[in-house]
This record gives structure tokens, C-alpha cells and sequence, in this order.
């Protein structure tokens, strides 16, 4: 298994039968993905601590004393993305499995859906893990990082994109799928949930920045 057929040649990637053989690396790109989602929840509790004004962001850096070192930072992350890794496992292969059996297929493999929904979850997960990681020999700490302007964070919008594209892809060479049910529930869905959500984001933040609504 090649991981850059993954980025470049999903439908390569899916059509390895091995891909649904192995035991431990399904697991590890689950805990990637639940990684990767620890870390985007960070950051979206420091935007909302940061446009509810500086008490706020001081209350929470208290109370989050794990920002002021990588060192403290890493090990709880970790453990939290460990302990999240069966729920994304479980309930999100669920839900996954589900949106197959919408697309017309009742006869789906439950393992093989999770497999399919792990693996795709990594076009995303990868580099924001990646960032951190980088970021942890750049900074002194976590929110050092966070209030840096970066390049990288326009550039990891993209990924969660490709990453439906990847599923959809996934999904449709996997699985005997309705075309245009596939394209509804992994394609245009999840796109406009996706982009409605990064705009209301893009727009609060502006709409603060700009002073028009006062944070304190």
C-alpha cells in the first residue's frame, strides 16, 4: 500500500484488496483522524475564547495551562485522540456504513465501510497533524503558533475538500453504489455543510475584527 496513492490515485489505493487485510494501521489512522480533530477543536475554542475578548482568552489559558509547553501539550492531546479513536472508529464508521446503505447498497460491509472512512479521513487529518508538528519546532507553544499568521492555514482549507472527493472515490470503487446517491451523501452534502460552516466562520470573525459586533 502505497500512501501516496491515497492523495494522488484514490481509486488505486481502494482497489488493493490487502488495504481491508491489515489489522493495525485502520486503527492508527483512526486515532490520526481523532488527532487531527483534538486539535481542530482546540482551535476553534481559542477563536471563540478570542472573539469573546480578552477575559475570556485569559480565563481559558488558565484553565489550560498545557499551552504554555509543547511538552505538556502533546502527551494530553494524544491521550485525548487515543480515548476518541473507538468513537470515531464506531459511530462514525456507523454513520459512513449508513450513507453506503442510502446509496443503494443493503448488502455492505460494515468493516470495509469503517476501513474506507478511516483511510479517506487522513487526505485531512495528515496535514494538519503535520502543521503541529512543525509548528512544535517553530514556536514555543501551542498558542504562539495559533496567533502566528501562516501561510498553512489558508492551505489546510483545501484539504477537507479532497478529501470527500477521496470518499466519494472510496466509496464508488468499493462499493456496487448508486451514482447519484453517492454524489448526494459523500459529494454535495457534506460540501454544503462544509462551506455553510467556513463561511459562518469566516463572516464572525470578520464581522469582530471590523468592531461591528464588540467583544467586551
Amino acid at each position: 500500500m502505497n500512501p501516496l496513492h491515497l492523495f494522488f490515485q484514490p481509486r488505486r489505493f481502494f482497489n488493493n484488496e490487502k488495504l481491508f487485510g491489515a489489522k493495525n494501521i485502520p486503527a492508527l489512522a483512526a486515532i490520526c483522524y481523532s488527532l487531527a480533530r483534538v486539535l481542530n477543536r482546540v482551535d476553534r475554542q481559542l477563536t471563540q475564547a478570542d472573539m469573546g475578548g480578552r477575559n475570556s482568552q485569559a480565563d481559558m489559558m488558565s484553565e489550560l495551562a498545557l499551552f504554555d509547553s509543547w511538552l505538556d501539550f502533546w502527551p494530553f492531546i494524544l491521550l485525548i485522540a487515543a480515548i476518541g479513536s473507538p468513537l470515531i472508529w464506531w459511530i462514525g464508521g456507523w454513520w459512513y456504513s449508513l450513507r453506503i446503505r442510502w446509496s443503494d447498497v443493503p448488502e455492505r460491509d460494515g468493516r470495509k465501510a469503517r476501513v474506507v472512512y478511516v483511510y479517506s479521513a487522513l487526505i485531512e487529518s495528515v496535514p494538519v497533524i503535520l502543521v503541529a508538528v512543525i509548528h512544535s519546532f517553530v514556536y514555543a507553544n501551542y498558542y504562539e503558533s495559533w496567533v502566528s499568521d501562516s501561510l498553512w492555514e489558508a492551505l489546510l482549507l483545501v484539504f477537507p475538500f479532497w478529501a470527500l472527493v477521496v470518499s466519494y472515490i472510496g466509496v464508488r470503487t468499493v462499493f456496487p453504489v448508486t451514482i447519484w446517491k453517492a454524489r448526494l451523501w459523500f459529494l454535495i452534502v457534506p460540501c454544503l455543510l462544509y462551506t455553510v460552516g467556513l463561511v459562518l466562520l469566516i463572516v464572525a470573525v470578520e464581522l469582530i475584527g471590523n468592531g461591528i459586533f464588540p467583544t467586551t
